[in-house]
């Protein structure tokens, strides 16, 4: 196993993959559906894929406090979000998938 291989490896997933998503996106324009920010569907893919698909929380509608408690709720059972992460998925959940 390569040296950077096996240093992913030990921080249980690809903790790098993020930032270079949100580059790729940005630098390229990123189809992300209709409205909402390349940002926030990176960070759907990266922070929410892991654990659902992100079908599930394409394929309903909520308005601000439902998504604002949906990512409570997922933080508690573990997704690993800042703050900040949480505000930017609040955002394009709310653009994307708002009522």
């Amino acid at each position: 196993m390569t040296r950077a291989a096996s240093a992913g490896s030990d921080r249980g997933g690809l903790p790098g993959a993020l930032p270079v998503a949100v580059l790729l996106a940005a630098l390229f324009g990123a189809a992300c559906g209709p409205g909402g920010s390349a940002e926030g569907r990176a960070l759907l893919d990266a922070r929410c894929g892991g654990c659902h698909g992100v079908d599930l929380p394409l394929s309903v509608r909520k308005d601000a406090e439902g998504w604002r408690r949906t990512l409570w709720a997922m933080r508690q059972r573990g997704a690993a979000l800042t703050d900040e992460e949480a505000e930017i998925l609040l955002r394009y959940l709310t653009e994307v998938r708002g009522p």
